[in-house]
């Protein structure tokens, strides 16, 4: 599972990408999966130490810019979430449902909630 997250148009540097699983295929127990994209907003999906991919199955996607960075005085850089809510977290509205293969998970999120 790869893909790119645009905001507006543009990409998306930075944000991490979160696979929830809301239900998965026969014999595959339950994981999570994240990732953070790059400068164009690309990602690639890993889950585990050593597993590329996703298995297969429906997962709430979350999106989020949120962070913060331990600078070298030992005091946190906080970054503000510039996601808009209903991509962050357990309120997220984005679905993708993984099957076999490469899947393509991009998405262009919008400042305005989809209805």
């Amino acid at each position: 599972v790869s893909g790119t997250i645009t905001l507006e148009g543009e990409p998306l540097e930075n944000a991490f990408v979160v696979f929830s699983p809301t239900s998965l295929a026969a014999g595959v127990t339950e994981v999570n999966a994240a990732e953070k994209t790059d400068a164009n907003g690309y990602y690639e999906m890993q889950y585990g130490i050593e597993s590329m991919g996703v298995p297969p199955g429906t997962y709430q996607v979350q999106i989020s810019t949120a962070d913060w960075i331990k600078q070298p005085d030992g005091s946190n850089k906080v970054i503000k979430e510039s996601v808009p809510r209903h991509y962050v977290g357990i309120d997220s509205v984005l679905e993708f449902t993984v099957v076999e293969g490469e899947n393509d998970a991009s998405f262009d999120l919008s400042k305005k909630k989809p209805k």
